[in-house]
């Protein structure tokens, strides 16, 4: 089942893109093991600054660059690290994530934002109603045949010329899972640079940024930011 290239912490499939399983596992995962998680990955030491560096303040500062005001979205905002930064930067911010556990962790921790239980899939918000949006690493927990739809409801609820940060899994094209100290399985897919280009490219995103890094011995990040020319 598993194939070479893996390591201890990364098992890569023979699969190309994710099974609804897999997809309803992962998520499972994260609201099962939502305080761990948490404490171990999303708020441990030095996780706010690697965030700061690699992603969060190059998209706030091109989005001050772009002289957009407005709300920012937050897909896949767990408890809320990333948001409350964005508001200590003076920016206005809304956060959805499938865990309600995390959302409820980050209520206890004292976000204020707007915060709530949605799929970023099945997103009901109005037409135009973000200036921005800030997807890091949510994307890869979905099966790739629907990232066309996504990028699609991504466009209809962000404004002409808004911005969008996406941060794809970059690898041989396989599904990986990891299963560590947070408990339970997660899923990701990954692909090439030029596979996620082409995506953003294709939906009529504009891409106006890329970067690469690397945390541990998981497989890179790849951010892309773009603007969405309606």
């Amino acid at each position: 089942m598993y194939k070479i290239g893996s390591t201890k912490e990364v098992l890569y499939t023979e699969q190309k893109d994710l099974t609804e399983e897999q997809i309803i596992v992962t998520r499972q995962t994260y609201e099962r093991n939502a305080d761990r998680y948490v404490l171990n990955y999303e708020r441990r030491d030095g996780a706010l600054d690697e965030a700061r560096l690699f992603t969060l303040d190059p998209f706030l500062r091109e989005f001050e660059k772009q002289g957009l005001e407005g709300k920012i979205l937050f897909t896949g905002c767990g408890s809320g690290r990333d948001m409350e930064e964005a508001v200590k930067q003076g920016f206005s911010v809304v956060g959805i994530d499938t865990s309600l556990h995390m959302i409820n962790i980050g209520k206890i921790m004292g976000i204020k934002s707007p915060m709530m239980e949605m799929d970023m899939e099945r997103m009901d918000f109005p037409e135009n109603s973000f200036r921005g949006i800030f997807c890091e690493t949510a994307i890869a927990h979905i099966r790739k045949k629907d990232i066309p739809s996504l990028l699609a409801s991504f466009r209809r609820v962000l404004t002409p010329d808004g911005l969008l940060l996406v941060t794809f899994r970059k690898g041989n094209g396989f599904v990986y899972m990891t299963e560590d100290k947070v408990g339970g399985r997660r899923y990701y897919t990954s692909m090439s640079r030029k596979r996620a280009d082409k995506y953003l490219l294709e939906s009529g995103f504009e891409i106006i940024g890329k970067s690469s890094h690397k945390v541990g011995s998981r497989p890179p990040y790849y951010n892309l930011i773009a603007i969405n020319k309606k």
